[in-house]
């Protein structure tokens, strides 16, 4: 499996047409076409692709969205839903951080989820400042880690917080061995570059390839490959080995199944509509 992930820079109606028909060929630049393209900053006002507003609080005319289109442009667009976290994990409540009961009141846009090949996709755009961001991308990371147990699950985005960042942090030390690093910078300004882009997941054999930055955004893009629901072994060496227990997902829309305690299966965040 191939996906790729972008923040577009306010891809939008007032976009120009230029800058437009390179965003939407851009994935073009890869050896192998992906198979899912995920995009963030998107206008609500955009027609192409269509905007998701995965707005916690009322949705306003400013509100970011994502976009989630097939590779091929030709097979439909995966289903994709709202997905935000029922409740923090033991590991996140121990750092003491401010206000870290309720995801909710770490963010204004939610993560959104989808399936592919049977593995549950996250993306999400965090909040602008690693100050601000390493609360929500902790939390959502050790909870997905909780609730998957063994199953293979994978989080990508724009986490404005570079992964150096997000190991040394309070949190840090619970989700370190998830952390995927790109393989050089994903955002530039006129003085520096970051990686802010990555994917964070507990299937070992991961890899993140960033794109070639054509001045269509201040980010490149990256591509996650070999996102296998199978023969996956879980990251942290000393865990048990995976146990069969059939898909983490049900149907088209990538909600995972709810998890019964003591059982091994996919688990259920708080899936908002």
């Amino acid at each position: 499996m191939r996906i790729m992930w972008w923040n577009v820079k306010r891809l939008g109606l007032t976009t120009d047409t230029a800058r437009k028909e390179g965003i939407q060929n851009f994935k073009k630049q890869w050896s192998q076409l992906p198979e899912v393209v995920i995009l963030c900053e998107l206008t609500p006002a955009g027609d192409y692709p269509k905007p998701l507003s995965y707005a916690v609080s009322k949705k306003t005319g400013r509100q970011l969205c994502y976009g989630v289109v097939s590779g091929d442009g030709l097979s439909p667009d995966p289903a994709s839903e709202i997905f935000v976290p029922s409740g923090p994990t033991a590991s996140y409540l121990q750092q003491k951080y401010k206000f870290g009961g309720s995801f909710r009141n770490l963010v204004k846009r939610t993560p959104g989820v989808l399936s592919v090949n049977q593995v549950p996709v996250y993306f999400f755009h965090a909040p602008a400042r690693a100050s601000k961001a390493v609360r929500p991308v902790g939390y959502l990371a050790s909870y997905l880690d909780e609730l998957h147990g063994t199953d293979p699950w994978v989080l990508l985005g724009d986490f404005n917080i570079e992964p150096d960042q997000l190991r040394t942090s309070r949190i840090g030390g619970a989700i370190a061995h998830l952390i995927k690093d790109p393989d050089r910078p994903t955002w530039h300004s006129p003085t520096r570059s970051k990686k802010l882009d990555y994917a964070i997941s507990n299937i070992p054999n991961l890899v993140v390839s960033v794109g070639l930055d054509r001045g269509f955004s201040d980010h490149n893009p990256i591509l996650i490959s070999d996102v296998r629901a199978r023969g996956m072994k879980r990251a942290r060496q000393d865990d048990p080995p995976p146990q069969p227990n059939g898909a983490p997902g049900d149907g088209d829309t990538g909600r995972p199944r709810k998890r019964q305690r003591g059982d091994g299966s996919g688990g259920d965040g708080m899936v908002t509509s």
